[in-house]
């Protein structure tokens, strides 16, 4: 900043800057420093809950009634029932401060299943089988070819009737 100034006074800014690869703007900003200042508190919304009125919006969130409801479906029963405590958006706010504005229903959790893995460690330990339909001669007839085989040796299987590989 310094030589920008010094070079500045004998060449100009604009020819400084240049010779110097710094942008003008940024010199100039540099010569007077933000000052931080606080920011105001915002100030409370006229029409915000009252805390009477956000425990009574908690006790009717959480009654046993209303537990696995929407906010919206909680709105319209009150409406129906002929009261009105507040929007269905400030539920959902009141839901947020008590870190439960999420889908409110009994859903079913499915946990991560590992892919079932068959390994042999020696002969006749794991089978597998297949069909496979052979065509013959006459229109719409087929035969069955039924093959088993053993996963270590992966060779069909002869004479599983005695138990042999």
């Amino acid at each position: 900043m310094d030589e920008i100034t010094t070079l500045g006074q004998r060449v100009g800014i604009r020819r400084a800057c240049k010779e110097l690869a710094m942008p003008r703007t940024t010199y100039y900003a540099r010569l007077t420093p933000r000052v931080q200042t606080e920011r105001k508190p915002r100030p409370r919304p006229a029409r915000a809950l009252s805390e009477e009125e956000k425990t009574q919006a908690i006790e009717l969130l959480t009654c046993e009634q209303y537990v696995d409801q929407s906010p919206g479906t909680i709105v319209a029963s009150m409406l129906d029932k002929g009261s009105y405590l507040c929007s269905e958006r400030t539920f959902y706010r009141v839901l947020a401060l008590l870190t439960q504005a999420r889908d409110r229903r009994r859903t079913a959790r499915h946990p991560a299943y590992s892919k079932p893995e068959l390994v042999a460690h020696e002969p006749c330990e794991v089978w597998t089988w297949d069909i496979t339909k052979l065509k013959t001669a006459q229109k719409g007839a087929y035969y069955n070819l039924y093959v088993m085989l053993d996963m270590f040796s992966r060779r069909p299987g002869r004479g599983l009737a005695a138990g042999l590989p």
